[in-house]
């Protein structure tokens, strides 16, 4: 939930562009520092973090950011369901804005929706992934990525 109040602090005054393409944009909570992540199957770029990073083809039926830190995947064809699982890892709707088409949806390992989670992101089906956190612990310090701009990476209609 901290996590969630300092997205809404920053988004405030961050726009995402509506332009489609194979990358997004993000900025890291804790350092500031940029973060890129291009196309399929590249690597999220900082000044002082580089990793590897899988990104889902479009007939396994998800958009998903893998890596060894962030765990983000969203059905492709979403029709309002509460949880879904991918690659290990169980994934649950705490908050559904249906108005604006945005979800709230926390990450646990293995099949059930309990215990601590290994992350949260804040997903819009009209902006893609606009919010991403890990509770990994990542070499940089690293916590959470607001999105600046996406142009198509992350979005169902791209």
């Amino acid at each position: 939930m901290k996590n969630f109040c300092l997205y809404i602090l920053f988004y405030i005054g961050l726009q995402s562009t509506f332009v489609f393409g194979d990358e997004a944009k993000y900025v890291g909570l804790k350092t500031g520092d940029v973060i890129y992540i291009k196309g399929k199957n590249s690597t999220i770029t900082e000044d002082k973090f580089i990793d590897k990073v899988y990104i889902c083809s479009k007939d396994e039926g998800f958009l998903c950011l893998f890596n060894k830190y962030y765990k983000f995947s969203f059905p492709l064809s979403y029709s309002g369901e509460m949880e879904w699982s991918y690659n290990g890892f169980k994934y649950c709707v705490v908050r559904a804005m249906k108005k604006n088409k945005q979800y709230l949806v926390s990450i646990f390992e293995g099949k059930e929706c309990s215990g601590s989670n290994v992350g949260v992101f804040l997903y819009s089906e009209i902006d893609g992934l606009k919010y991403i956190s890990t509770r990994y612990s990542i070499p940089v310090g690293e916590i959470g990525m607001l999105l600046v701009e996406d142009k198509g990476l992350f979005k169902i209609n791209n």
